[in-house]
């Protein structure tokens, strides 16, 4: 769905005065401290096996494990780069048409970058669809929030089934799938109500006035253009099933790898491992590494997994995955060149204003020109 609005003209605009030196050596000391945070907490889980004789062995059975074994884990840990990737691909269709080796290559050096502090996978994905895809920052930003509430629509039923029924029968299936449709129809319903620009400046004329000209900004309508992903049935729908596949990965990969550890793992206890391990992977505010690994440990603990037995477990699909992680993320930045865009940044900021050349007046039309899309739902 394409959401067009009138282009307003707003005389140029001073930019925002830069934060004060002290917020932002606070903002800096609160990720370092929480990078040194996580590094802790991975060094407990690493103490855990290295003074635990039980998880010695079980890490020593790993290792004679066939070769195959390995391979699945890392297939697996490729698999969820992947389908990530393309449900932020299917969400951003609406946007914009990237193709898949694209949201691969964006994926894999995002979630290489997740591990470490100030948000570095969050600030690359910015960047490559600003200036590789000509995305407005604002509609970039609105696109994240709905691709954060599709992914939550996926992970809350399923989660919730486990947790109150402690088992995956017809029961669970049910809840999770008529709980993750249901979200779904309501997010879309809503983002349809609101998407067409009518029915946005209708509800500003109906606020006061500060908030009516909010609305009605520049960048409020920027915003609002990212209501795009969730008014459009098929992507949230393509997001889904992508979302869906890429949970069941995660619940293989930790039951596999609990096979491979002799750890009896019940499917109800691989289900919330593996959500677990995927949301502190995103929403860790310093790095996911180690807080990703101790979260995931103390999930198994609550579930009733000893620690000296999910340490190993959750190290162990740690491994796989950094490792796969740091060849598809080497890989994703060499295939989209982060050096160029990078240096397009600052090509760009340093340029003269008084003389701008074609190519730089068609990169403009197109990051200002509304997206066109072949989806468009009825009126």
């Amino acid at each position: 769905m394409t959401i067009q609005h009138p282009q307003p003209s707003f005389a140029p605009q001073a930019a925002p005065p830069a934060a004060p030196r002290a917020n932002a050596l606070r903002q800096r000391l609160f990720q370092a401290l929480g990078f040194a945070l996580g590094l802790a907490l991975l060094g407990f889980c690493l103490w855990v096996v290295a003074t635990n004789k039980p998880a010695q062995q079980k890490l020593l059975q790993l290792l004679a494990a066939p070769w195959w074994v390995f391979a699945a884990l890392a297939a697996l840990s490729c698999l969820t780069i992947l389908l990530s990737g393309l449900v932020f691909r299917a969400t951003l269709r609406p946007i914009k048409r990237i193709t898949v080796l694209d949201a691969f290559a964006i994926n894999a050096l995002c979630t290489l970058l997740g591990n470490v502090p100030f948000k570095l996978s969050l600030v690359v994905r910015t960047l490559v669809h600003r200036r590789r895809h000509h995305v407005p920052l604002p509609t970039l930003i609105s696109w994240l929030a709905g691709t954060a509430l599709i992914i939550l629509a996926s992970l809350a039923p399923p989660i919730a089934a486990t947790f109150a029924l402690r088992t995956v029968d017809w029961r669970w299936w049910t809840i999770s799938i008529l709980g993750t449709i249901t979200l779904a129809t309501l997010m879309v319903f809503t983002a349809r109500l609101l998407a067409p620009p009518a029915a946005w400046h209708a509800l500003a004329s109906r606020l006061p006035a500060p908030a009516a000209r909010l609305m009605r900004s520049a960048i409020a309508l920027r915003l609002h253009a990212g209501l795009a992903t969730l008014a459009t049935p098929s992507a949230v729908a393509e997001a889904l099933t992508y979302r869906a596949i890429d949970m069941a990965a995660q619940t293989f990969r930790f039951a596999l790898a609990a096979w491979a550890l002799g750890v009896n793992l019940s499917w109800e206890q691989a289900i919330i491992a593996g959500a677990a391990y995927f949301i502190l992977q995103g929403a860790a505010p310093s790095g996911a590494l180690g807080t990703r690994e101790a979260g995931a440990a103390a999930t198994l603990a609550a579930l009733g997994v000893p620690v000296e037995v999910g340490a190993p477990l959750v190290l162990a699909v740690t491994a796989v995955e950094t490792a796969c992680c740091l060849l598809l993320g080497i890989a994703g930045a060499a295939y989209l060149r982060i050096d160029k865009l990078m240096g397009a940044g600052t090509a760009s900021s340093t340029a003269p204003s008084t003389a701008p050349s074609a190519s730089s007046d068609a990169s403009s039309n197109a990051s200002t020109s509304p997206p066109h899309t072949s989806d468009q739902p009825a009126a």
